[in-house]
């Protein structure tokens, strides 16, 4: 079984635009709402009505994927290439294990 990468606090935030700025780009027409990258819906993880929200991860999920790639030399192939799908897999999977070992667990 392939270990995936502890990806530190923060590790993201000197690519990230600093906050502040307009939203409507240069040409004044606004942006489209949506990812710029989507990566679809994760088995078992849907993306539509109440759950439509996880897409909202998906360029940062994209951006995180290739930076993690880029700093390793690591290509399509590669045994530990991160594609952004799995990257989202691992962020749902963790979300949701975190949740189901907060409650108690009860014998029948």
């Amino acid at each position: 079984m392939a270990r995936l990468p502890i990806v530190p606090e923060n590790w993201l935030d000197d690519d990230q635009q600093a906050g502040g700025g307009s939203s409507i780009p240069a040409g004044g027409e606004p942006e489209a709402s949506g990812p710029k990258n989507p990566i679809g819906p994760i088995k078992g993880y849907p993306e539509t009505g109440k759950d439509s929200w996880r897409t909202g991860n998906d360029d940062v999920i994209t951006a995180a994927a290739n930076k993690y790639n880029s700093e390793r030399n690591l290509f399509p192939g590669d045994t530990e290439y991160m594609t952004p799908k799995l990257m989202k897999a691992w962020q749902m999977r963790k979300a949701a294990g975190a949740r189901r070992r907060s409650r108690p667990i009860r014998s029948r």
